[in-house]
């Protein structure tokens, strides 16, 4: 196993590396900013997680000494799905009044058009007027673009989470 000096000795070989002053731990310059790297976790990386030290029982079951990566991830999954499903219900909603005053619909039919509507599948039976049909028309357009909004709120934790996973990062 290599030793302290031996990893000080080649993460110093490396260019634009630059040593910590307070503590074992390197930084590379990467874009004009400092990457750094603590070379304490080094000899670790090569084990199963049963022999890391740091991986115990009680942090397999312990959902609060995860890392807060972890954490945020899921609090922004609920967050954002809480979101959508907000939206549904209001555009459900909305829906629903809006076809049974301009179409003139009992409220089960109202809330069955809305629901199609929103769901990308169409309205099912008799508009009415020719106001209900503007507005089946008008909500259409509505359900089509908010199935793009909600989609995009499911998806955006789950892209984040990728992006950072990969390290990808802003300029």
């Amino acid at each position: 196993m290599a030793t302290q000096a031996d990893v000080r000795r080649i993460a110093l070989s490396l260019p634009a590396t630059e040593e910590a002053p307070n503590h074992f731990a390197f930084s590379v310059r990467n874009k004009g900013k400092l990457k750094g790297f603590e070379a304490e976790t080094a000899p670790v990386m090569h084990m199963s997680l049963a022999e890391r030290p740091e991986i115990t029982e009680e942090y397999m079951n312990d959902p609060s000494l995860r890392p807060a990566a972890h954490r945020d991830f899921w609090r922004h999954l609920i967050r954002q799905g809480s979101w959508a499903a907000l939206l549904v219900v209001v555009s459900l909603a909305g829906g629903t009044l809006g076809f049974h005053v301009f179409s003139r619909q009992l409220w089960v039919d109202a809330f069955l058009n809305a629901s199609m509507l929103l769901g990308g599948m169409g309205p099912v039976g008799d508009l009415g007027p020719t106001a209900g049909k503007l507005f089946a028309a008008g909500y259409a357009l509505y359900a089509g673009l908010m199935f793009l909004v909600i989609a995009g709120l499911l998806v955006t934790p789950v892209f984040h989470r990728v992006l950072h996973r990969f390290h990808v990062e802003g300029k």
